[in-house]
């Protein structure tokens, strides 16, 4: 029974940390940089009050942690003012708005160590203890406001271009991979799905149901009917000269009358197709 249990403590224990696993697989990669960056300054200003000010090690975690909370609060707001709204400003409005951050990151990180400091057990009795703004104090957590209003902000301006850069990058993708897909003709051939590049077309002419696709390397079979085919095809580069056979007009290199209204086409494969008088008409108003 006891083995038993402790098998069942084993299992629920690996489940609790499994959800925590996935749980901090789920944060992005800037929460968890911020929050490492807190608890490096948390254990920072630990070290120094231990060593400055003599305390113990449980008061000297409290102590930064009344100055990192702030910090980390002002650190968030900016972050986000930076990202959604200063980023999408102008210049000038851009300009303005780091010319006074810095100041207004220093004075709220300094009024919430104050909040902080006077949140403690007996506010519950006396209410909020004000604390007397201190001008040297003031001007010193400004000094090292501006440093960290700084860091953020220039984490958020490389956030910001690296997501535009990479939404450009894969833009850029897809329209290349569907110009790649519009420039192509898609074929199944004896159950086989092809692409065939239009500029490889040389003519695609009728095979009883079906449409045989002459390419610059050879023959291929396809399973549409040639109506479907010539719906597929870019009508600028294509051009159906009788009711059995359209050509690419890039591979008619020459043409001469056939008589009887008729013209007889040259390709660049050696070819020669002749044309329908409907045809001759849709070739011949394609010349320049």
């Amino acid at each position: 029974m006891i083995a038993m249990g402790g098998r069942d403590v084993l299992q629920k224990v690996r489940g609790h940390l499994s959800r925590v696993t996935e749980a901090v697989r789920g944060v992005n990669t800037w929460s968890k940089l911020g929050a490492l960056t807190i608890a490096y300054v948390s254990g920072l200003y630990t070290v120094v009050f231990s060593l400055t000010r003599g305390y113990g090690p449980g008061e000297a975690l409290g102590v930064a942690f009344q100055n990192v909370l702030p910090l980390a609060l002002v650190s968030v707001m900016t972050w986000l003012l930076t990202t959604r709204w200063t980023v999408r400003r102008s210049l000038a409005i851009q300009a303005v708005t780091h010319t006074a951050g810095p100041i207004a990151f220093g004075l709220l990180w300094y009024l919430g160590i104050q909040i902080v400091r006077g949140l403690n057990a007996a506010v519950l009795t006396d209410g909020l203890e004000p604390r007397a703004f201190v001008l040297i104090v003031i001007a010193w957590q400004i000094v090292q406001g501006a440093f960290a209003y700084a860091a953020v902000v220039a984490a958020g301006y490389w956030r910001t271009e690296r997501e535009h850069r990479r939404a450009s990058e894969s833009l850029s993708a897809d329209v290349d991979r569907q110009a790649t897909l519009v420039n192509r003709l898609l074929i199944r051939e004896r159950g086989i799905i092809r692409t065939i590049g239009f500029e490889e077309i040389q003519l695609i002419r009728r095979a009883g149901d079906y449409s045989e696709i002459v390419t610059r390397t050879g023959q291929h079979l396809s399973n549409r009917s040639l109506a479907e085919m010539e719906a597929a095809l870019p009508e600028d580069a294509f051009v159906r000269v009788h009711r059995s056979c359209i050509v690419n007009l890039n591979a008619v290199s020459g043409a001469e009358p056939a008589g009887n209204g008729r013209l007889t086409v040259f390709l660049s494969n050696g070819e020669m197709i002749e044309t329908s008088r409907s045809g001759r008409t849709a070739l011949l108003a394609r010349a320049a």
